[in-house]
């Protein structure tokens, strides 16, 4: 029988109904931790990502052969802290739950976290991380940016950053723009809809010329680029789906246009940073906003067939000595672009485009 204040463990000698310790226990020095302290909470979150996941080839960088084996002896026979069976009597306890009872155990777990724990920053500490979320994904487990909390259960801000940041080349890159693989600021992604009304149709001259991919002759790589790029910027930290986006900005690619460009950007050596520079815009949108609001304005004039009276337009030339070549149609278009930000194409049909000699 257990007796109150004494050790009920068994004696480490006896055989196998060996007696029970009765250590005073009174007489043992502890330090108390709260269950839900930080320091437990640490613990069981190295032993549960390390300890579950590392196979010993993983740990060899970590230390010594002879401390691996205790380890793998550890791993193959978890014993419960509390129990009082034999240690010679196999028990299916999982030894992430508990804190181990293996020095070995402990000191390989807190020694590959310290790898990740002292990295300088949160691209080193996703290289330090990378063969544990590699690690996870082999064992058939779909492995997502925002799969990576299940891995080791509540992660602090930081150690999750880091293993999203880990998965960056193993994921399409839509989910890149989304969870923000390309800064160190990843996070989960939230609702941003709002940054829609911050966005023209077509992304702006000065960021489209600096952010399209191009062919060597110089020509723009894809159709429509300025309007693919508003698309990707508005996906940028965002729960928003494609079909959302696009419609949100007013724009009439596909799904599959928007998922062909961003995979030609992320394959191209000259556009390594433009995933970088979009989130970096989305980030100044949605703390600074901009003085137009252009949802406002593609609701009030999309739909409207005239911007300006040909009247006033012939007297502006008049007044301007202006050549007569651009006729009102042409003019409506660029009005049109002007005033929503949206190309002269995605206005009302009656605004026609302009022949060869128009545009000259």
């Amino acid at each position: 029988m257990p007796r109150p204040g004494l050790c009920s463990s068994a004696a480490l000698a006896g055989g196998p109904r060996p007696r029970r310790c009765h250590h005073p226990l009174t007489d043992t020095p502890v330090t108390a931790l709260t269950p839900d302290g930080a320091l437990v909470e640490t613990q069981r979150l190295i032993n549960t990502l390390v300890l579950n996941h590392a196979t010993t080839a993983d740990l060899h960088p970590v230390t010594s052969g002879e401390v691996l084996e205790r380890l793998e002896h550890y791993r193959t026979n978890p014993l419960f802290p509390r129990s009082q069976r034999h240690p010679d009597i196999q028990r299916g306890d999982m030894h992430s739950y508990y804190a181990p009872d293996d020095a070995a155990a402990t000191a390989v777990a807190i020694a590959a976290a310290l790898r990740v724990l002292c990295a300088a920053d949160i691209p080193a500490a996703a290289d330090a991380t990378r063969w544990l979320t590699e690690r996870v994904a082999a064992s058939g487990r779909t492995l997502h940016p925002a799969g990576v909390v299940s891995v080791g259960g509540t992660l602090s801000p930081v150690l999750e950053a880091a293993l999203r940041c880990s998965r960056e080349s193993q994921i399409l890159p839509v989910y890149r723009l989304r969870h923000r693989t390309a800064v160190h600021s990843t996070m989960p992604p939230a609702n941003h809809n709002a940054r829609a009304s911050m966005l023209p149709t077509a992304l702006w001259p000065e960021w489209f010329l600096r952010l399209s991919p191009h062919h060597p002759s110089g020509r723009p790589a894809a159709q429509r680029t300025d309007e693919l790029l508003a698309v990707a910027c508005l996906l940028a930290g965002n729960t928003a789906s494609i079909q959302a986006a696009t419609r949100l900005t007013g724009t009439t690619v596909t799904s599959h246009n928007v998922f062909t460009f961003l995979a030609d950007l992320t394959r191209r050596s000259d556009c390594a940073d433009v995933l970088y520079a979009l989130i970096l815009l989305a980030d100044h949108l949605d703390q600074y906003g901009t003085r137009i609001d252009y949802a406002r304005r593609r609701a009030l004039f999309t739909n409207q067939a005239s911007f300006i009276d040909p009247r006033c337009w012939n007297d502006l030339q008049r007044r301007l000595r202006s050549t007569h070549a651009p006729n009102v149609a042409h003019a409506q278009c660029w009005i049109f672009h002007t005033v929503t930000g949206s190309p002269p194409h995605l206005g009302h049909p009656s605004l026609a485009p302009a022949a060869g000699a128009q545009r000259q």
